[in-house]
């Protein structure tokens, strides 16, 4: 059985001897993955073309995660040397720069981070510091912090189901809730993983 599952159907090169580190489909365009290395470069790759359509160096260390929004046009990286960078993931590579933000605020190495399901407006983030940031990305500012004393090595946002679920999970933030969960962001709250060995679900925005 094991033999049989799955067929490859590409082997796609990004023409660097790197490790590559994380991994992840676009939302909106199953044509396009985004990948990230060791090296501190992430690529979009094309599927049908089996190539790179674009490259960005916008880290002098390893990219650990990826998150993309849920439309597609924006890539948050998180790397070691302790940043995040917001891309806008519709640049090309004849373009200098992708990167529309650069977020600080972790002590040391970033291991996740997570775009909200929506268009991206907030932002998780995971570090080997042991706390978890909320950013806001529209105001390029960390707005909540969550300290749980262990590395964090995995976040994930709780997409938003219909309005009276909405409503259930009682947004306790200094985010501004709306229809659109916490802040218009397709999200009710979001869970971590960490070294503990424990899943944790925090519900609104997880403010201290």
């Amino acid at each position: 059985m094991e033999e049989s599952f799955g067929s490859r159907l590409a082997d796609i090169s990004t023409g660097r001897a790197k490790f590559g580190m994380f991994v992840d489909h676009c939302p909106t365009d199953d044509n396009k993955i985004a990948m990230s290395n060791e090296a501190g470069q992430v690529f979009i790759l094309d599927v049908e073309k089996a190539s790179v359509a674009t490259s960005w160096a916008s880290h002098a260390m390893p990219v650990r995660s990826l998150g993309w929004s849920g439309d597609g046009n924006l890539i948050m990286s998180a790397s070691d040397d302790r940043r995040l960078v917001l891309h806008d993931a519709r640049v090309s590579t004849t373009s200098s720069s992708s990167a529309v933000a650069h977020l600080t605020g972790h002590t040391l190495p970033i291991l996740s981070v997570a775009l909200s399901p929506g268009d991206g407006r907030l932002a998780l983030s995971g570090s080997r510091d042991g706390t978890v940031r909320v950013w806001d990305v529209g105001m390029r500012k960390s707005v909540g912090v969550v300290r749980e004393g262990k590395p964090v090595w995995g976040v994930a946002w709780r997409p938003i189901g219909d309005t009276s679920s909405n409503m259930e999970d009682g947004l306790a933030s200094g985010v501004t809730g709306g229809a659109g969960g916490i802040g218009g962001s397709g999200a009710s709250g979001f869970v971590t993983g960490g070294e503990e060995g424990l899943v944790r679900w925090y519900r609104g925005a997880g403010m201290v």
